[in-house]
């Protein structure tokens, strides 16, 4: 009878204990994708970015060229303007000054993605332009 009783129980736990895994199996199968993912890397400033950019590469030594005379450019005339051209206007100090060190443009290889994959413009597809980003966002740290 004692043996009857511990196997009861026994079976009883199991079946608990496998309810609770099922019931609960979307929060464990998302503890384990988090867990198992690599880091996100650590924020880059533009600055970090610029000065890899601009870092030079290594140079290998190679022989020197007999040296040449500079060559004499020639000036063309001066054009005599139209109509006058605009004073030059100092920069207003509340505006923050130019910097010939950063590039006009700068392109990350972020993936496309369509908000209607498949051409469906309905009334969902018209308004996930903010999700398409998103996606676009992770596919990028992704890699």
């Amino acid at each position: 009878m004692k043996r009857l009783r511990l196997l009861a129980s026994s079976f009883i736990l199991i079946i608990a204990f496998g309810a609770a895994l099922y019931t609960q199996r979307v929060r464990l199968s998302d503890f384990a994708r988090v867990w198992s993912q690599p880091a996100v890397p650590e924020s880059v400033t533009y600055e970090q970015v610029i000065q890899e950019q601009e870092a030079p590469l290594p140079v290998e030594p190679q022989a020197e060229e007999p040296a040449q005379e500079p060559a004499v450019e020639e000036t063309p005339p001066a054009l005599e303007p139209d109509a006058e051209e605009p004073a030059e206007t100092e920069p207003d100090p509340q505006l923050p000054a130019p910097s010939p060190q950063l590039p006009d443009e700068f392109n990350l290889a972020v993936p496309f993605t369509s908000q209607a994959p498949f051409a469906n413009w309905d009334d969902v597809h018209e308004e996930t332009c903010e999700e398409a980003s998103v996606y676009m966002v992770h596919l990028y740290y992704e890699g």
